[in-house]
C-alpha cells in the first residue's frame, strides 16, 4: 500500500476552523509526543493532555480519518492536527513498526469495512405510494417553474439597468418560493443573480446570459423526455432532483489509471442567507491516462468539516469512474478501493489554449448549462499587461486569468522562463489556474492560495 503524503498546506486545509487550526498548530511540537509511529497508511502518537494519560490520536491516511481519546467535539481535534503538521514537517522521526493494539483495532476495522460490497439501497415497499409522492412532486414544481416564469416575464418587462436597486430580498423570495415548490436547483441559479448584480463588473451581460439559460432549462424541461431524451437526465438535476449513488455505482465504469489535475474550492450559503453559514464545495478534476476522458468529483464539505484530501493534486491511481448520467457526462464517483497511488509525469490531454476552448465550445453545444470545465494547456507562460495577467501559449494564443487571481507572480517564479503545463477552470469569461506541471513538478495553486488566506488571517 502506498503511503499518501500531505503538505501543510493540504493539513491547514482539514482543519474545521481557524481556531482549531491555530490549537493544532501548538500541539505539532516533538515534545509534546511521548511515542509516534506510522505504517502504511496508518499514523498514531501519544500526545501528553491535562489527565495523567496521554492521549491516543490515530490517522488513516487514506481518506483521511481522525480518531482521538480527547474529549473535543471538533473533528479533527488539535490533536490529530498537529500530529499530522509533524508527519508533514518531521516524517524521519517517526517509527516504523507495527501499530499498539490500541490503534491496530481501529485500523483493521476500518480496513474490514472498505473491502465490503456497499449495501443495496432499500426498495421502497409500497410502489404505489411512491408513485403517488413523485406525481405530487412533479405538480409541485410545475407550479414552481410557471410562477417562475411569470417573474421572469415581469423583470424582463420593466428592464434590468436598475437590477442593483431593486429591493432588499427579491431575489431572495423568488428563490424561497422554489425552495417550496422542491425546485432547490432553480432556487440556487435565482440566489446566483443576486450575487451577480451585486459583485459582478459586468453584472448586465452575465445577468442577461444567466436569465436566458434559467429560460432554456424551464424550455427544455417542458419539452418532457420523449422530446429532449439526451438532456433529461441534466434537465431533471439541475431543477432539484438528486441522483442515487448506490444505483449510479453499479452502473459500468470507466477503468483507468486516473491523474489528479486540480482541486477548485468555492461556498454556498446554507440556512438564513443572512445568518447561516457557508458550506465548502471541492471540485476535484481528473484525467484517465489511456481514455484521455475528464472526470469532476464533487465532495461537500458541510460547516466544521474537512475537505477531501484523498486526491492529491499530481498523483495518480487505477480504479473506475462512474459518470452521472449526461448529455456531455463529467461528473463522476469513483469506486473503492482505488490505489495504488504514484506520481504523474504528465498532464492526459494537454493541448494548445485554441484547441481546449473550442473543447469548452463543443462541451457547451452539448450541455448549455456547463458553467465551468477544466482545460489541460499545454507549452504556456504567464504574462501580465498593466494590471491583467494571462496565459499565453507558443502559437500566440491568449486567455486571460480570473480577475481575483492572486498567484501571478508564483507562476512567474514556476515557470522559470520556460513553459509549462497549467490545468485550471474555464468558464468561457477567465480562466482560473489550479495546478502547474512545470521541470517534472507538480505545483498545487489552490493550496498555496489557502495557504496566503491563513497567513492573511493570522
Amino acid at each position: 500500500m502506498t503511503t499518501p503524503n500531505y503538505t501543510i498546506e493540504q493539513v491547514h486545509a482539514l482543519a474545521p476552523d481557524e481556531r482549531a487550526l491555530k490549537a493544532g498548530k501548538s500541539q505539532a511540537v516533538s515534545r509534546k509526543w511521548s511515542e509516534r509511529g506510522i505504517k502504511e497508511a496508518a499514523v498514531w502518537g501519544l500526545c501528553k493532555g491535562s489527565g495523567k494519560d496521554p492521549y491516543q490520536t490515530q490517522i488513516d491516511l487514506i481518506g483521511p480519518a481522525f480518531r482521538c481519546s480527547c474529549p473535543s467535539r471538533k473533528f479533527p481535534c488539535k490533536h490529530a492536527l498537529g500530529l499530522l503538521l509533524l508527519l508533514a514537517t518531521e516524517a524521519d522521526q517517526f517509527e516504523s513498526a507495527a501499530p499498539p493494539h490500541w490503534a491496530e483495532e481501529w485500523i483493521s476495522k476500518r480496513r474490514e469495512r472498505a473491502q465490503q460490497p456497499e449495501t443495496p439501497a432499500k426498495r421502497v415497499a409500497d410502489p404505489k405510494a411512491a408513485a403517488r409522492r413523485a406525481a405530487q412532486r412533479e405538480a409541485k414544481v410545475e407550479r414552481g417553474i410557471e410562477d417562475l416564469s411569470v417573474w421572469m416575464r415581469d423583470l424582463i418587462r420593466q428592464g434590468l439597468a436598475d437590477a442593483p436597486n431593486l429591493p432588499f430580498g427579491y431575489w431572495d423570495k423568488a428563490a424561497a418560493r422554489l425552495v417550496d415548490s422542491q425546485a432547490g436547483g432553480l432556487a440556487r441559479m435565482v440566489e446566483e443573480l443576486d450575487e451577480i448584480v451585486q459583485v459582478d463588473v459586468n453584472w448586465q451581460e452575465k445577468l442577461l446570459e444567466r436569465l436566458a439559460q434559467i429560460h432554456l432549462l424551464i424550455c427544455g424541461y417542458r419539452l418532457g423526455e420523449p422530446n429532449a431524451p439526451e438532456l433529461w437526465p441534466d434537465l431533471r438535476r439541475l431543477i432539484g432532483w438528486a441522483d442515487n449513488k448506490q444505483d449510479l455505482l453499479a452502473q459500468p465504469g470507466v477503468e483507468d489509471r486516473w491523474t489528479v489535475l486540480g482541486q477548485g474550492i468555492s461556498e454556498i450559503e446554507v440556512g438564513d442567507r443572512n445568518y447561516g453559514s457557508a458550506m465548502r464545495v471541492q471540485r476535484i478534476w481528473l484525467a484517465g491516462q489511456n481514455s484521455r476522458k475528464l472526470a469532476l468529483y464533487i465532495h461537500f464539505a458541510p460547516p466544521g468539516q474537512p475537505l477531501d484530501f484523498s486526491f492529491h493534486v499530481g498523483n495518480s491511481f487505477n480504479g473506475t469512474a462512474v459518470f452521472y448520467p449526461s448529455a456531455f457526462p463529467l461528473r463522476a464517483l469513483f469506486r473503492e478501493p482505488r490505489g495504488p497511488h504514484g506520481p504523474a509525469s504528465h498532464a492526459p490531454g494537454a493541448t494548445t489554449i485554441l484547441a481546449a476552448t473550442a473543447s469548452y465550445s463543443n462541451a457547451v453545444a452539448r450541455m448549455p448549462w456547463l458553467d465551468r470545465m477544466l482545460l489541460r494547456l499545454g507549452g504556456v507562460g504567464p504574462a501580465r499587461h498593466e494590471d491583467t495577467w494571462f496565459l499565453q501559449d507558443e502559437e500566440g494564443h491568449t486567455l486571460p486569468l480570473a480577475k481575483g487571481f492572486a498567484q501571478g507572480w508564483e507562476l512567474i517564479a514556476l515557470a522559470g522562463g520556460a513553459p509549462m503545463v497549467c490545468c485550471g477552470e474555464w468558464d468561457g469569461h477567465e480562466f482560473e489556474p489550479l495546478s502547474v506541471l512545470s521541470y517534472n513538478r507538480w505545483t498545487d495553486i489552490t493550496a498555496l492560495t489557502l495557504r496566503d488566506h491563513q497567513r492573511d488571517d493570522e
